[in-house]
Protein backbone atom coordinates (compact mmCIF):
# COMPACT_ATOMS: atom_id res chain seq x y z
CA UNK A 1 0.00 0.00 0.00
CA UNK A 2 1.11 3.57 -0.69
CA UNK A 3 -0.12 6.73 1.03
CA UNK A 4 1.02 10.22 0.12
CA UNK A 5 -0.03 13.76 0.93
CA UNK A 6 1.14 17.25 0.12
CA UNK A 7 0.14 20.42 1.95
CA UNK A 8 0.68 23.97 0.76
CA UNK A 9 -0.01 26.35 3.62
CA UNK A 10 0.72 29.78 4.98
CA UNK A 11 0.47 30.97 8.56
CA UNK A 12 0.67 34.70 9.29
CA UNK A 13 0.64 36.25 12.74
CA UNK A 14 1.32 39.56 14.42
CA UNK A 15 3.47 38.06 17.15
CA UNK A 16 3.66 34.97 19.28
CA UNK A 17 4.56 34.54 22.95
CA UNK A 18 8.27 33.95 23.59
CA UNK A 19 9.23 34.56 19.95
CA UNK A 20 9.71 37.56 17.68
CA UNK A 21 12.08 39.46 19.93
CA UNK A 22 10.02 38.75 23.02
CA UNK A 23 6.87 39.76 21.09
CA UNK A 24 7.89 43.42 20.99
CA UNK A 25 7.05 45.70 18.13
CA UNK A 26 9.17 48.05 16.03
CA UNK A 27 6.68 50.88 16.55
CA UNK A 28 6.13 51.18 20.32
CA UNK A 29 2.71 52.86 20.37
CA UNK A 30 -0.06 53.84 17.98
CA UNK A 31 -0.84 57.12 19.71
CA UNK A 32 0.46 57.96 23.17
CA UNK A 33 -2.76 59.69 24.21
CA UNK A 34 -5.75 58.09 22.49
CA UNK A 35 -4.41 54.58 21.81
CA UNK A 36 -1.30 53.80 23.90
CA UNK A 37 -0.79 50.26 22.56
CA UNK A 38 1.78 48.87 20.13
CA UNK A 39 0.69 48.62 16.52
CA UNK A 40 0.62 44.83 15.93
CA UNK A 41 0.76 45.23 12.16
CA UNK A 42 4.41 46.29 12.50
CA UNK A 43 5.13 42.71 13.60
CA UNK A 44 3.09 40.91 10.91
CA UNK A 45 4.85 38.01 9.23
CA UNK A 46 5.13 34.22 9.06
CA UNK A 47 4.26 32.27 12.22
CA UNK A 48 7.07 30.48 14.01
CA UNK A 49 5.56 27.14 12.95
CA UNK A 50 4.96 28.14 9.30
CA UNK A 51 6.17 25.44 6.91
CA UNK A 52 5.00 26.38 3.43
CA UNK A 53 5.49 22.96 1.85
CA UNK A 54 4.94 19.57 3.51
CA UNK A 55 5.13 16.23 1.73
CA UNK A 56 4.76 12.78 3.30
CA UNK A 57 4.93 9.37 1.66
CA UNK A 58 4.51 6.03 3.38
CA UNK A 59 4.40 2.61 1.83
CA UNK A 60 4.49 -1.04 2.78
CA UNK A 61 5.31 -3.71 0.21
CA UNK A 62 4.69 -7.37 1.06
CA UNK A 63 6.56 -10.18 -0.68
CA UNK A 64 4.32 -12.98 -1.98
CA UNK A 65 7.35 -15.29 -2.19
CA UNK A 66 9.35 -16.61 -5.11
CA UNK A 67 9.07 -19.99 -6.75
CA UNK A 68 7.65 -22.92 -4.85
CA UNK A 69 8.42 -25.24 -1.95
CA UNK A 70 11.26 -24.28 0.39
CA UNK A 71 12.26 -21.19 -1.68
CA UNK A 72 8.72 -19.81 -1.42
CA UNK A 73 8.63 -20.50 2.33
CA UNK A 74 11.89 -18.57 2.84
CA UNK A 75 11.00 -15.61 0.59
CA UNK A 76 7.34 -14.98 1.42
CA UNK A 77 5.85 -12.65 4.05
CA UNK A 78 8.78 -10.23 4.00
CA UNK A 79 7.77 -6.58 4.03
CA UNK A 80 9.56 -3.36 3.30
CA UNK A 81 8.23 -0.18 4.91
CA UNK A 82 9.23 3.29 3.76
CA UNK A 83 8.43 6.71 5.24
CA UNK A 84 9.66 9.78 3.38
CA UNK A 85 9.11 13.33 4.68
CA UNK A 86 10.04 16.69 3.16
CA UNK A 87 9.37 20.12 4.67
CA UNK A 88 10.39 23.62 3.70
CA UNK A 89 12.44 25.64 6.15
CA UNK A 90 11.18 27.72 9.02
CA UNK A 91 10.79 31.50 8.90
CA UNK A 92 13.61 33.32 10.70
CA UNK A 93 13.97 36.92 11.80
CA UNK A 94 17.54 38.24 12.09
CA UNK A 95 18.27 40.28 15.19
CA UNK A 96 21.08 42.30 16.69
CA UNK A 97 22.18 42.66 20.28
CA UNK A 98 22.28 45.86 22.23
CA UNK A 99 19.85 48.75 22.40
CA UNK A 100 20.92 50.83 19.41
CA UNK A 101 17.31 51.90 18.73
CA UNK A 102 17.07 53.24 22.31
CA UNK A 103 13.86 51.33 23.02
CA UNK A 104 14.98 49.50 26.14
CA UNK A 105 14.88 46.16 24.31
CA UNK A 106 17.86 43.81 24.30
CA UNK A 107 17.39 42.48 20.77
CA UNK A 108 16.50 44.53 17.74
CA UNK A 109 16.30 44.07 14.01
CA UNK A 110 19.17 45.04 11.74
CA UNK A 111 19.11 47.01 8.50
CA UNK A 112 18.97 45.27 5.10
CA UNK A 113 22.01 46.01 2.94
CA UNK A 114 20.69 46.69 -0.58
CA UNK A 115 22.01 44.48 -3.36
CA UNK A 116 23.45 41.76 -1.09
CA UNK A 117 21.84 38.32 -1.24
CA UNK A 118 21.17 37.13 2.33
CA UNK A 119 21.52 33.46 1.28
CA UNK A 120 24.95 31.93 0.76
CA UNK A 121 25.42 29.68 -2.25
CA UNK A 122 26.20 26.06 -1.43
CA UNK A 123 29.93 26.49 -2.16
CA UNK A 124 30.14 29.51 0.21
CA UNK A 125 28.63 27.81 3.26
CA UNK A 126 31.22 27.14 5.94
CA UNK A 127 31.27 25.28 9.23
CA UNK A 128 31.42 27.54 12.29
CA UNK A 129 32.91 26.10 15.50
CA UNK A 130 32.87 22.64 13.82
CA UNK A 131 29.20 22.07 14.67
CA UNK A 132 26.99 24.53 12.79
CA UNK A 133 26.77 25.47 9.13
CA UNK A 134 26.69 29.15 8.25
CA UNK A 135 23.68 29.31 5.92
CA UNK A 136 23.18 33.08 5.61
CA UNK A 137 25.33 35.94 4.37
CA UNK A 138 25.88 38.20 7.38
CA UNK A 139 27.10 40.97 5.04
CA UNK A 140 23.46 41.35 3.93
CA UNK A 141 22.69 43.02 7.28
CA UNK A 142 24.01 46.07 9.08
CA UNK A 143 23.59 47.36 12.63
CA UNK A 144 20.58 49.63 12.94
CA UNK A 145 21.54 53.32 13.41
CA UNK A 146 21.22 54.95 16.81
CA UNK A 147 17.60 55.74 17.62
CA UNK A 148 16.15 53.73 14.70
CA UNK A 149 14.62 50.27 14.52
CA UNK A 150 16.02 48.13 11.69
CA UNK A 151 14.01 47.50 8.53
CA UNK A 152 14.20 43.68 8.48
CA UNK A 153 10.61 42.39 8.54
CA UNK A 154 9.48 39.46 10.66
CA UNK A 155 10.25 36.13 8.97
CA UNK A 156 12.56 37.73 6.39
CA UNK A 157 14.65 34.56 5.93
CA UNK A 158 13.82 30.89 5.44
CA UNK A 159 16.00 28.33 7.14
CA UNK A 160 17.13 25.15 5.40
CA UNK A 161 14.50 22.62 4.48
CA UNK A 162 14.24 19.21 6.08
CA UNK A 163 13.95 15.72 4.66
CA UNK A 164 13.99 12.33 6.30
CA UNK A 165 13.78 8.73 5.12
CA UNK A 166 12.94 5.79 7.35
CA UNK A 167 13.20 2.26 5.98
CA UNK A 168 12.23 -0.98 7.70
CA UNK A 169 12.64 -4.58 6.64
CA UNK A 170 10.68 -7.18 8.57
CA UNK A 171 9.03 -10.55 8.23
CA UNK A 172 5.59 -11.69 9.36
CA UNK A 173 5.90 -15.00 11.19
CA UNK A 174 2.76 -16.88 12.17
Amino acid sequence: SVNANYTLSECISEGEPSTDIGNTFPVPIIDGVSNPRPDPSTNRGPCAADRRHNFNLSSVLLSPGLGGGFLRTVTRDWQVGLIYQVRSGTALTPSTTGDTALTGLGQQRPMIVDGVDPYLSEDQRVWVNNNSLQWFNMAAFAQNPAGLWGNVPKGYLRGPGFWNVDLALSRNVM
